[in-house]
């Protein structure tokens, strides 16, 4: 994709002005390079923007990326990164004394070992993300400065540091990867993801994905407006889709399709992340609370209506032209606030009904 010219007709792979040659020497050409962003699933969706820009600058690097196994899906589906390193961090958290679970990570860490990096980027800031960019191996590692990492002490582990400027996730990623590659983040917006390309008539669409669950219980949105927003969809035609990821989430799915009407809901089977490009392209729209569904959504260019009930949308919500979020700084939306905002990508059946 063709990088945009700035208008003052200057090319966009101007110098950032915090690292006026990146951190490589001049003129070097990284061949290799490691991406760390352990967890979740949304913030591996944001970090997929930064990877297309790394790509860009570099066309013949090849980019690794060392993600806890539960989100790897997501690093294999983009089409710029060559090695996925699964690592079982959550897995030996809760299992440590289990000699398969240590024996399962002592092996992908050695494979990370195995490898030479030019650049290593710490995309999350926390002690077990800064470690595991250490045991890399590479004389240069990235991170955040102190104040911005979620644990300041892992700052101690990288050779460069960046201060963001910008709080957006997917921002704040791109301006980390623009700190590192010397350049400034002007490239359109592009995930990378692998996605299976939206068909003509999914605008005809007549299913709409309700994502009710979240990581965190105070992300969720109220039952009774997940109801009324239901049948109010369902009063319009439209077949509702619930997918879960845990069987609490499978239960809960069942309870909202009863009482919204189990005849005008599917619950969706459990479908791993890699098979949700599939999924995504039969559905016309996507409405869900801050996960990483709805995130996933948003980068493979689905319309979606995000509810912010906790976090804030200036800090999460997809970015514009990817879809609309309601919530925190402003109030609390309710089932009409969500409903008027899913009419702009249904104003056939809303005009009829």
């Amino acid at each position: 994709m063709a990088l945009l010219k700035l208008a003052s007709g200057q090319d966009p792979t101007l110098l950032h002005p915090n690292a006026p040659s990146g951190v490589l020497a001049a003129g070097q050409t990284p061949r290799r390079v490691l991406l760390v962003k352990l967890s979740a699933m949304g913030d591996q969706v944001c970090l997929a923007a930064a990877v297309r820009d790394i790509r860009r600058r570099w066309p013949e690097v090849e980019i690794d990326w060392a993600v806890d196994e539960r989100f790897a899906d997501i690093a294999r589906l983009h089409r710029d990164v060559q090695q996925v390193y699964a690592l079982p961090i959550k897995r030996c958290q809760r299992g440590w004394r289990l000699r398969q679970n240590r024996r399962d990570l002592f092996q992908a860490l050695l494979a990370l070992r195995r490898q030479h990096y030019d650049l290593v980027l710490d995309a999350q800031g926390l002690w077990k993300s800064a470690l595991i960019a250490r045991l890399a191996r590479s004389p240069l590692r990235v991170g955040f400065q102190r104040q911005a990492c979620g644990e300041r002490p892992a700052a101690l582990f990288y050779t460069h540091h960046h201060q963001p400027s910008r709080s957006a996730a997917v921002a704040r990623l791109r301006d980390l990867a623009a700190f590192a590659l010397g350049s400034q983040p002007y490239a359109p917006l592009d995930y990378g993801l692998a996605a299976m390309p939206m068909p003509e008539n999914s605008r005809l669409s007549r299913r709409i994905a309700l994502c009710h669950a979240a990581s965190k219980a105070e992300k969720r949105w109220e039952d009774g407006e997940w109801v009324k927003l239901g049948r109010a969809l369902a009063a319009r035609g439209f077949q509702l889709v619930l997918p879960w990821g845990t069987q609490a989430e499978q239960q809960h799915a069942k309870v909202l399709a009863d009482a919204i009407g189990a005849q005008h809901c599917e619950i969706l089977p459990y479908t791993r992340l890699a098979d949700w490009p599939a999924v995504l392209a039969s559905l016309r729209l996507l409405i869900g609370v801050d996960s990483g569904l709805l995130h996933l959504a948003a980068a493979h260019g689905l319309p979606t209506v995000g509810i912010f009930v906790s976090t804030h949308t200036d800090l999460f919500s997809p970015l514009p032209g990817r879809g609309l979020a309601l919530g925190l700084p402003g109030p609390r939306p309710d089932s009409t606030a969500v409903l008027q905002a899913a009419s702009r990508w249904l104003a056939a059946e809303f005009s009829s009904g």
